[in-house]
């Protein structure tokens, strides 16, 4: 089957997974793969179920939980596939690229302060500390313009708000001339 989802053959690909699944029915891998191939297909229904069996079967195998977030990124519900993801973090909490995924999905939507809290526990992570920085320094930057455009400037205290969350931005990506402007 995961020969075959290479090739591109996802109906045989299909056909050959519903076997195995015959033989050994609670294979999260393989419920996995058969996901993989109805999306593939563009059968984001059966997809998704798919998923959802996969880690029914078997929570700690993370892969399912990352496509099924993707499959509903990609269909706008950016909502869902963050609460998909934060059930991958409940069972592994190092999951970190889900965190990378929640940080992506949240500044997406315009929750700046979720984005902020999830780049940050990926700043001290080596292979996604560089994403976390550009990362932050835009969800400092849309933090700004959200204070910015949610009411005129009323306080100092606003003003300075505002200033601090630039500031941030441009010291984690100090060559990003955009921030400056």
């Amino acid at each position: 089957g995961e020969a075959l989802i290479r090739k591109g053959d996802y109906s045989a690909a299909i056909k050959q997974l519903q076997t195995s699944l015959y033989l050994f029915p609670n294979s999260a891998p393989v419920h996995d793969l058969l996901g993989r191939s109805y999306e593939l297909q563009g059968n984001e229904a059966a997809a998704i179920s798919e998923y959802k069996k996969s880690f029914l079967i078997k929570p700690e195998y993370l892969p399912p939980y990352l496509r099924l977030a993707d499959v509903y990124k990609n269909r706008g519900d950016e909502e869902i596939a963050i609460s998909e993801l934060r059930n991958a973090l409940s069972v592994n909490p190092n999951f970190y690229e889900a965190k990378s995924k929640i940080a992506e999905a949240s500044l997406n939507i315009g929750k700046t302060e979720q984005a902020i809290k999830y780049y940050n526990d990926l700043l001290n992570v080596p292979n996604y500390k560089i994403a976390a920085i550009k990362g932050l320094s835009k969800a400092y930057f849309e933090k700004a313009k959200q204070l910015n455009n949610q009411t005129s400037i009323t306080s100092e205290a606003d003003y300075l708000d505002l200033e601090r969350n630039i500031e941030q931005a441009i010291q984690n990506d100090p060559d990003n001339i955009e921030l400056y402007l």
